[in-house]
């Protein structure tokens, strides 16, 4: 009999490289992002999804060489912030439509593109069969939160358009559904009949959950660690 051999990626997501508000909230972004991915690097971890929001155009090149550098397999979706032609996505994910599906023994890896805040019926479709077909755990990687985060601001003003549609269409597939998503820059954990949603927090700050606009929460920075054995288990690290 084959032994399972457990797998253990880091999920990083919203670092913003080069965005404005980085002298607004005195935030070196470049340092926090060397500061996960050294973490990542001490802890042995060698394979990293991140879940966009990635980077401004200008510096999305050095997103990509400072990941090389460290030598990590990387799995990129893109983020409402991210723009796809210059972000370094190979052929046969596609720029149009980047979702894909990654070999694993332990599960299945899907990764989707809401960087429209939507999920059309062809992506649907093809998430829905990825997920029927197979027994084995999933693990679905996307920008966008499916379930509602309380109402929250993030909720209010810039949700998944067609979340909703999207959380009928996996509940209906009957399927363990592990989730995983940025987007609220926020960390939360929560369940709705067969979908379990992990939000991570974001590289760059924190959005407070509940203001009448957007506002910085004091909350730290820090990446999430996904075991995958038996069971799905998952660590988020912070740092202050």
């Amino acid at each position: 009999m084959k032994a399972r051999v457990t797998v253990v990626l880091a999920h990083i997501t919203d670092i913003h490289l080069g965005h404005r508000f980085a002298q607004k909230f005195g935030v070196d972004i470049q340092r926090n992002f060397i500061t996960v991915l050294e973490d990542i690097k001490r802890r042995g971890i060698t394979e990293v999804v991140c879940t966009g929001d990635i980077a401004e155009d200008e510096m999305a090149s050095w997103f990509f060489d400072t990941i090389k550098e460290y030598g990590f397999l990387t799995h990129i979706v893109l983020g409402n912030h991210d723009n796809p032609v210059i972000m370094e996505l190979s052929n046969e994910q596609g720029i149009a439509n980047h979702y894909y599906r990654i070999p694993c023994d332990q599960a299945v890896l899907l990764f989707c593109d809401t960087r429209q805040a939507y999920m059309d019926e062809e992506q649907l479709s093809w998430l829905t069969e990825e997920i029927s077909s197979s027994d084995l755990p999933i693990l679905l990687f996307l920008h966008h939160p499916v379930l509602d985060y309380d109402n929250s601001f993030m909720d209010q003003k810039y949700a998944l358009k067609n979340r909703d549609a999207v959380k009928s269409a996996l509940c209906a597939t009957n399927k363990e559904i592990h989730l995983f998503c940025g987007h609220y820059h926020a960390t939360d954990e929560r369940s709705f009949a067969n979908i379990h949603q992990y939000i991570t927090p974001s590289i760059f700050y924190q959005i407070k959950k509940y203001s009448e606009k957007l506002e910085r929460d004091e909350k730290p920075f820090g990446y999430r660690i996904i075991q995958m054995e038996r069971t799905i288990q998952t660590e988020v690290i912070n740092f202050f």
